[in-house]
């Protein structure tokens, strides 16, 4: 077989685990705040709050002893073990099985990346493509099947959910309303049968009144816990079929993504980078104390880096809220949590089209424009949720749209800031893609840990604030950084100015080369 088939079909056997893993993983994520409430949201923080000190601790360890693939092997594992926890949801299952996977999903993406990297440095040296845009179109590939499986494994979640499930609505009963809410019901449902009066307790308690005075206790005693309950039949196969997902995509990483050795190597391993050779030869721990040291001293004592700091929270910010609140007080609250699946898949397509979208627009636009483009498209989003009552069924299509437009605002402005990070910071790359990891993830985690104890106006307005301060504040730090790199490129021209008697034509070679290595754009693939 030659060695480009097998790179080829290297590359599509991580995809098509990644399908199905995180397809199930993503199925899972969304109904977490409606099925397990407060204890599901909690899980969700200690996930993202593992991952954040898995990321730098364990990557260098797990890789350097393991390789590449065989951590991803050993990354895959961790994830059915936090499906099969669902199964018995408690707070000594769910949250252990979620630091596990935190743990597992930090080594994954390293290992992963490294992988995809090494395949497309290999695949373009024996090809003689262009190295650069080899790895874009491998990683371009992935990144698609990667937004697939949101697509994927919500879609499964919906279908089994509306087929199986058998919901009861426990409230109603008695036919009658809870002692606790005589109050409410005197005073907005005075003439409503009782299934009526029930009915509005419901979506009174949704959206933005999950904690508006007087319908705090009616929420509590009739939304918050027993409105809707899947009963364990439908749930034991939900994630029975999502945890034979995930143990199928660690199948195929075992079976199927094979490493590149032999004689056929020996030819293309000079286009590895010296880097990663180099890296062999120095201690683990010191790779790991050097790596902390790096992002700490990026994060301190750059200005530029600090002011990226808000906007970077808010984007973790915001993914707890649409994972959290949006899908249990508007979507399960006012349509029933089978439906949630099918809101998620529609917030993963305006994802995989604000991908395309803004890679599209960004060589006509500037990222300034486009990210103060996404901040008003989110300031309506947000002040429509505050004002806007639905008014159920008719207003289901507007549901479905809120989770579209927030997939584009959430996809689009991860995808500016990323990249943002790469070539603002060309020559401080692994300290830079740290800090954007490490402040996501803390901003997720600990989004889902006040999910439960924000009202959702105060959340609304707290994650409006925070994209406003953060926007603002990336457009001060690009500036900074601008700044930076014209006063170095009129230093080196000043210091590369040939004097009268040289040859003028040699120093502005020389000029040029150099003005080349410390340009963003050359710097930051």
């Amino acid at each position: 077989m030659k060695l480009t088939t097998r790179i080829r079909m290297n590359l599509a056997a991580v995809n098509v685990s990644f399908l199905f893993n995180c397809g199930a993983f993503y199925g899972t994520m969304g109904l977490q705040s409606s099925l397990n409430k407060t204890l599901g949201t909690q899980s969700l923080s200690a996930l993202y709050a593992s991952m954040t000190i898995s990321a730098l601790l364990l990557p260098p360890l797990v890789i350097g002893s393991l390789g590449e693939r065989k951590s991803m092997a050993l990354g895959t594992r961790a994830y059915p073990v936090y499906t099969i926890t669902n199964l018995y949801a408690r707070p000594y299952t769910l949250i252990p099985g979620a630091i596990v996977l935190g743990c597992g999903g930090a080594i994954l993406a390293a290992s992963v990346r490294g992988y995809v990297r090494t395949m497309s440095v290999k695949y373009s040296a024996i090809n003689g493509s262009d190295n650069e845009t080899t790895t874009t179109h491998f990683f371009g590939i992935f990144m698609a099947f990667l937004s697939a499986s949101l697509l994927f494994g919500n879609v499964i979640s919906s279908l089994i959910l509306q087929t199986i499930s058998e919901t009861s609505t426990e409230t109603s009963t008695n036919n009658s309303i809870p002692t606790n809410t005589t109050a409410y019901t005197n005073s907005y449902t005075a003439g409503l049968t009782a299934e009526t009066q029930i009915t509005t307790i419901v979506e009174m308690g949704c959206g933005i009144h999950n904690c508006d005075g007087s319908y705090a206790e009616a929420q509590t005693a009739a939304v918050s816990t027993e409105i809707v309950r899947v009963n364990t039949l439908t749930l034991n196969i939900l994630f029975g079929v999502f945890a034979l997902m995930q143990v199928l995509g660690v199948l195929i990483v075992i079976a199927l993504v094979k490493d590149i050795e032999g004689e056929e190597c020996a030819s293309v391993e000079m286009a590895l980078t010296g880097e990663a050779n180099a890296k062999k030869t120095q201690s683990r721990i010191q790779i790991i104390f050097k790596r902390i040291v790096a992002t700490a001293k990026l994060n301190f004592f750059d200005s530029g880096a600090r002011l990226l700091i808000p906007i970077t929270l808010g984007i973790g910010i915001l993914e707890g809220f649409v994972m959290g609140q949006l899908t249990r007080d508007w979507m399960t609250c006012y349509m029933g949590i089978e439906y949630v699946g099918y809101a998620v898949s529609i917030f993963g397509i305006g994802s995989i089209a604000s991908s395309y979208g803004s890679g599209l627009l960004s060589h006509v636009v500037s990222r300034r424009t486009m990210l103060l483009t996404n901040l008003m498209l989110e300031i309506a989003a947000g002040s429509a949720l505050l004002f806007w009552e639905p008014n159920m069924p008719s207003d289901t299509w507007m549901l479905y749209v809120t989770f579209g437009g927030y997939g584009i605002i959430y996809t689009t402005r991860k995808t500016l800031i990323n990249s943002g990070y790469a070539i603002l910071f060309p020559t401080k790359k692994e300290a830079a893609n740290a800090s954007s990891t490490l402040w996501l993830a803390t901003g997720a985690a600990t989004a889902y840990a006040l999910s439960s104890r924000l009202c959702n106006r105060t959340y609304i307005i707290l994650t409006l604030a925070s994209s406003l301060a953060g926007t603002l504040m990336y457009v001060m730090a690009e500036r900074i950084l601008n700044r930076r790199l014209k006063n170095r490129v009129c230093t080196l021209r000043r210091n590369t100015e040939p004097a009268p008697w040289h040859n003028s034509l040699t120093h502005q070679i020389a000029f040029q080369g150099a003005a080349e290595k410390i340009h963003p754009a050359n710097q930051a693939g």
